[in-house]
């Protein structure tokens, strides 16, 4: 488990995202910088798309063939399901929106898709 890159690279990216939460938590960046909720998003999207390949296809705990409809399947349904589930969590908690809910909702989903194309290119180039 140690010596996957993919395992790694999510491991590392996790505690960078968690750093990055806590400080800007702290100094208030996300609202000082009104990107850095965009840059946390694309990071999370990231994260969580790479844990799922990781966990299907590397782990051993799933038996899935690694063919690129499949890791583009874990990829979608990952980043689909997480994604809107991290903006209901945002509802119900609470989390104050400035401006549009619907326009900043949209904004959080796409860039978090990105996020995800990234950790499927990445995946599928190694």
């Amino acid at each position: 488990m140690l010596r996957n890159k993919i395992f790694i690279a999510q491991f590392l990216l996790i505690a960078f995202i968690g750093v990055l939460h806590i400080t800007a938590l702290e100094l208030y960046w996300y609202w000082v910088f009104p990107w850095f909720d965009i840059l946390v998003h694309f990071l999370g999207g990231l994260w969580a798309t790479l844990i799922s390949l990781w966990f299907f296809f590397e782990s051993g705990y799933v038996k899935v063939k690694r063919r690129v409809r499949n890791i583009s399947l874990v990829a979608f349904f990952t980043i689909f399901f997480v994604a809107i589930g991290w903006e209901v969590f945002e509802f119900l908690a609470g989390v104050p929106i400035v401006g549009d809910f619907a326009v900043d909702t949209t904004i959080d989903l796409i860039i978090g898709t990105l996020g995800a194309l990234m950790a499927w290119i990445y995946y599928t180039s190694n």
